[in-house]
């Protein structure tokens, strides 16, 4: 590579009373860093190069690269300022940033993410989710099955559908995270997915409990213990006063118990569920189903002020 002549043309760029130093040494290679990245000198001569220089308190490569990092135009800037004093001061400095520009250059490219509103299977969302299924929308939100980065999971995730719904879903999760129940959805986290508020809840299974018994003949002591699990259930929401209005075999799921692992009984709502009351109840989350025929898993809540979950 030809070396450009005005590197060493100190009295251009005010330098001519320092004596040589590191400074000069940066000086050049922040230019020769311009040259490498843009495959042409920052300028056809050395006057072009002090206005340059002038104008923008150093080289900018942003002028003439699109896309060029942080990294990249700090160190070009910074080891060309005009000012001695604000220049990188020595080659180890110069190295520093050589590195972050190397890491800036080598990081994984961030994958794209679409809206919740929009998603299907496959597709990645705010907040590291990939999503396995649409499980259905709401009058205030969507609900989709997911996967969350470094987990196989699947979980529950309910997206407002768009702001004005926020406070909304805010009231829920705090109502949630106040009912531990086995037989009630277990809230995990009431978080922020492209910009919408947004709860994220355990699964409960595939089945409802509709589909069991449409496929299976359940025994005398299964149908006692599902019974018993339900009431249980009711009395307990009761106790909290909340209030299931949709109680029916299609809004109820099955899953494995923790402890167990014998099936047992999970309140859930109807594939898209209807949320218009503006009472106290227990309202209905769709979560994984078995079939484009079954509804969800959990079952979630409307709080006092008229919100609904999901």
């Amino acid at each position: 590579m030809t070396r450009p002549r005005y590197l060493l043309r100190r009295k251009h760029f005010g330098m001519a009373r320092r004596p040589p130093g590191p400074h000069l040494d940066v000086f050049s290679l922040g230019v020769i860093a311009w040259q490498i990245f843009t495959g042409e000198p920052p300028a056809a001569n050395a006057h072009e190069l002090q206005q340059k220089l002038k104008a923008g308190n150093g080289l900018r490569i942003s002028d003439v690269l699109d896309g060029a990092g942080k990294a990249l135009q700090d160190l070009i800037q910074f080891s060309t300022c005009p000012d001695v004093s604000a220049r990188l001061g020595s080659m180890a400095d110069f190295l520093e940033y050589l590195e972050l520009v190397e890491d800036e250059l080598t990081a994984p490219a961030e994958l794209a993410t679409v809206d919740p509103a929009s998603a299907k299977s496959g597709d990645l969302i705010d907040g590291g989710f990939t999503v396995v299924r649409r499980l259905g929308k709401g009058s205030s939100s969507d609900v989709l099955l997911v996967t969350r980065t470094g987990s196989d999971e699947e979980l529950v995730l309910k997206v407002a559908l768009d702001a004005s719904h926020n406070n909304r879903l805010t009231a829920e999760g705090e109502t949630l995270k106040k009912l531990r129940h086995a037989n009630i959805v277990e809230w995990q986290q009431t978080l922020v997915v492209a910009g919408r508020t947004a709860l994220l809840m355990k699964s409960a299974g595939k089945d409802t409990l509709a589909y069991h018994l449409g496929n299976n003949r359940p025994s005398l002591d299964l149908v006692r213990r599902f019974g018993e699990e339900l009431l249980q259930t009711v009395v307990f929401l009761e106790d909290q006063g909340v209030y299931h209005r949709d109680i029916k075999p299609d809004n109820i799921g099955l899953c494995p118990s923790s402890h167990s692992g014998r099936l047992q009984l999970v309140c859930s709502t109807s594939r898209y569920p209807a949320l218009r009351s503006t009472t106290s109840r227990l309202a209905l989350v769709p979560t994984s189903t078995h079939s484009s025929a079954c509804a969800s898993h959990r079952a979630g809540i409307s709080t006092p002020n008229g919100s609904h979950w999901p």
